[in-house]
Formats: C-alpha cells, structure tokens, sequence
C-alpha cells in the first residue's frame, strides 16, 4: 500500500479575519492535523517546552539559521524572531503528515514559493466586507487609535494578496466558514 503524502496548509488572512477561531475549531474536528512547530528568539513563557511550544533559540543561533538557509520563511515580530524550520516541516511530509501553518500574508507568499504545489495547499481567510473587519478589530478594545488604524491599513493591504492563495474562506457566517474550511481539507484527512 502506498503512503500517504504529507502536505503543508498554509493559513493567513489579516488581523480580524476569524482566522485563529477557525483554526481552533478545525483542530477540534481533526486531530490529525498537526503544527509544525515554529522556533522564535522571545523568551520562554511559564510551563512552555522547548520543542514542544517552540524552539526557542538566541538571537545568535537563529540568525546563523538565516544565514545557512535552515527557514522556509522568518519575520521579526515586535523585536522577537520567528520561523518556519525547514527540517521540522520536511520531517512532517515525509512522515505523511497533514501540518497546517498560520502565518501573515508575507509568510504564507515566502511557504507557497519554498514548497512546490503538491506539497502545499494555501487557504486565505477574509471578512465578508471590510465594514466587518472594521467592526471586529474595534470590538477588542485592545488598540490605541493609532494602532487600531494601522491594523486597518496593513488589513486593506493583505486582502489584495487574496489571489495567491488556492482557496478563500469567507468568514461572515461561522459555521458556513466552518464547513467551507473542512470541505477543503476532506480531501486531505478524510
């Protein structure tokens, strides 16, 4: 009998999209899907485990990472690095693992031209207008003006990258966006 094929599904949309309220979901639903874990230089946060949570390295380590092409793709991220390992991702795939990968918009282009198309699959999650996005970001409560206005721009920015992905989610209707993300991946888990 023949293996399954690992695959890599790439996940993003911008800030207020619903994106990580589907991703829990999903991972309610299939506990066969499995993160790759990432590897960051902020400090550890009580009851992580490295390798577990993610590896965390210094500043130095990670840097000599970018430096031998270890990252499928990295971001500084408020003064913290994080990463995608490429040996971590490669050992899932060739495991026949199904790992999904939730990134911003810049991460997802940099995984989608590391990996080729069968060894990937790209989903990206979008408010049904940006009124919503709007809506959802003020709904927080957690920004200053300021920021609140900048996540707005960056938001507007990210849905104009829409077209590179192989899938779009529309997250209006949670559970019709539910479905619409289980349907995409049955081929992959079953």
């Amino acid at each position: 009998m023949a293996r399954r094929k690992g695959k890599l599904c790439i996940v993003s949309g911008p800030s207020g999209s619903g994106k990580s309220s589907l991703i829990a979901w999903l991972l309610k639903e299939v506990p066969a899907i499995r993160f790759p874990t990432s590897a960051t230089t902020r400090p550890r946060r009580p009851g992580e485990k490295n390798g577990v949570h993610y590896h965390f390295l210094t500043r130095r380590a990670f840097a000599r990472g970018i430096k031998e092409g270890r990252f499928l793709e990295y971001a500084d991220v408020y003064g913290h690095l994080y990463g995608t390992l490429k040996a971590t991702v490669e050992a899932g795939l060739e495991r026949g693992d199904i790992l999904l990968k939730d990134v911003d918009v810049q991460g997802a282009a940099a995984l989608m031209q590391a990996l080729p198309r069968a060894r990937r699959l790209s989903i990206f999650i979008v408010p049904p207008s940006l009124k919503v996005l709007r809506e959802r970001l003020k709904g927080r409560g957690t920004e200053s003006r300021e920021r609140f206005a900048t996540r707005v721009r960056e938001a507007e920015k990210e849905l104009e990258a829409r077209g590179l992905f192989d899938h779009i989610v529309v997250n209006g209707d949670f559970e019709k966006a539910c479905r619409r993300f289980r349907a995409i991946l049955r081929p992959l888990v079953g």
